[in-house]
């Protein structure tokens, strides 16, 4: 017998000995495995912002004048407490906000109406940020009336609208406080959030059973109301042809605009990327690299194979989340969580489209990835929220924690 022979004939016996592994991909997984996929995925992409946001947000502290590690301090103080009220929200049962959502929207509502008020402050040529005294970073209410707005729809259809053809109780419970919200936003010339808001809330009236021709209505107000706000300013006409095939203006590469620098960027990556911290667009090329372009920064440094990790992180995201809203069987916890999915999937997939001019630029962050105080917090109150949820599903008896996920991924 040869060398070889022998060799394979000990190769087969090895096999022998090591236990098989079935891959069973289940189309319907427990409620336990969507809570893991839910808080794995949302703490990987918190750690991904964590490490970009340092990287993109240098260059802007030094060209204004400012430490690195201060203003990078500053996000991760930010980013601690987001963790940190992530955690406490899931720990608690969603009953209080039920029972809060009149009062957590009017508080919303109410501080979005400071924008009318000298607190207001404008970025951007939007003026949807407050400047409270003492406290000593911008606040953006329309990002809490996000997640107000969707407590409290879900909320006034699990409630006030047992018949979903009331169009009377319709204009009153629903039309009223989302025109309202649009319409506050709106003054502040923010289309992006609008535009955000207004999709969660379509998703949230399709999974509500609002009858079909009431979309009718709906739609042709929308068009009416988004042909107003663009023809309202001529660069978001620009902004949307330039996306068109063949309809844009020809590139001048000799005066590169943002979408040029940040298809350079992801260009320039290649597929393993220049390196943590070494990207070349972020030195004032890119003028949003910390916040809405922040994802053509990390595919420079982190090169094809990072951009489509965050890209399938988000995907597993909402997967989870949008398993957990089929999983529901009351409509307050169906409407709440689809909310939640519509939000974050929009905004995810206007702001990667955007970096890759396939969307037009509108000013909106990538969720728990670009630079953002209010919008930080905001996203992981929501995660919370949803992962509390997702433990109510659960139910007693299982271990959260590390061992959990093993018993949960391996059983």
């Amino acid at each position: 017998m040869t060398f070889l022979e022998t060799a394979q004939r000990k190769l087969k016996q090895l096999a022998k000995r090591v236990p098989k592994i079935k891959l069973d991909l289940d189309p319907n997984p427990s409620a336990v495995t969507i809570y893991y996929i839910i808080l794995i995925a949302s703490f990987v992409l918190i750690a991904a912002g964590l490490i970009m946001v340092f990287s993109a947000s240098t260059i802007r502290a030094i060209s204004a004048g400012e430490s690195p590690y201060a203003a990078y301090l500053k996000n991760l103080g930010i980013m601690i407490i987001g963790v940190l009220l992530m955690i406490f929200v899931s720990r608690i049962s969603v009953t209080w906000l039920k029972k809060s959502a009149v009062l957590l929207l009017g508080i919303s509502l109410t501080l979005q109406s400071l924008i009318f008020t000298g607190l207001a402050v404008s970025e951007g040529g939007n003026t949807n940020w407050v400047k409270i005294p003492g406290v000593p970073f911008l606040f953006q209410p329309s990002e809490t009336l996000k997640l107000t707005l969707a407590v409290y729809l879900a909320w006034a259809f699990s409630t006030q609208l047992k018949n979903r053809r009331d169009l009377k109780a319709l204009g009153l419970w629903i039309g009223l406080p989302v025109v309202a919200s649009l319409a506050m936003i709106m003054w502040g010339s923010d289309l992006g959030t609008t535009m955000i808001i207004a999709t969660m809330v379509l998703g949230m009236l399709m999974v509500a059973g609002i009858p079909s021709k009431y979309y009718v209505y709906t739609g042709a107000t929308a068009v009416f109301l988004v042909t107003l706000a663009v023809a309202s300013k001529p660069s978001r006409l620009e902004r949307i042809i330039s996306v068109i095939p063949g309809q844009g203006p020809e590139r001048n590469l000799a005066a590169p605009e943002q979408i040029d620098h940040a298809l350079w960027a992801l260009g320039s990556g290649g597929l393993s990327g220049v390196g943590p911290g070494a990207s070349k667009e972020k030195w004032n090329y890119l003028a949003a690299a910390h916040t809405d372009f922040i994802f053509a920064v990390l595919g420079e440094e982190l090169g094809f194979f990072g951009a489509i990790s965050i890209i399938l992180a988000f995907a597993c995201l909402l997967y989870g989340i949008y398993r957990l809203a089929l999983s529901q069987t009351t409509v307050f916890e169906r409407l709440v969580v689809t909310g939640m999915f519509s939000w974050i999937g929009a905004q995810t997939l206007v702001n990667l489209g955007a970096v890759v001019n396939l969307t037009p630029i509108i000013g909106v962050p990538l969720p728990l990835i670009s630079t953002g105080g209010t919008a930080f917090l905001a996203t992981t109150f929501c995660l919370g929220v949803v992962l509390s949820i997702a433990r109510q599903n659960v139910g007693d008896g299982h271990s959260f924690g590390i061992r959990g996920i093993f018993r949960s991924f391996l059983s």
